[in-house]
């Protein structure tokens, strides 16, 4: 499931504007909280998945918004 982290990061750099690392904070990297509903609704959207907003907010990482994303669809 590389492929969900994959989308996850590209849809971050794209919102961003610049190259992230997925293991450290989005907020540090500059995204903000209107940034982060609207790459969580595309992922949403092109994964077919709903994840809580609250969940992500927690783990505001590639990797961690990743996790969540993998269960969200396994479940």
């Amino acid at each position: 499931m590389q492929n969900i982290r994959d989308a996850i990061h590209a849809a971050w750099e794209e919102a961003i504007g610049v190259t992230i690392d997925v293991d450290q904070d989005l907020f540090d990297q500059g995204a903000d909280s209107m940034m982060a509903l609207n790459v969580q609704l595309e992922l949403e959207s092109n994964l077919d998945v709903t994840v809580p907003s609250c969940r992500l907010m927690r783990e505001p990482t590639v990797a961690g918004w990743a996790s969540i994303f993998r269960e969200a669809k396994v479940n």
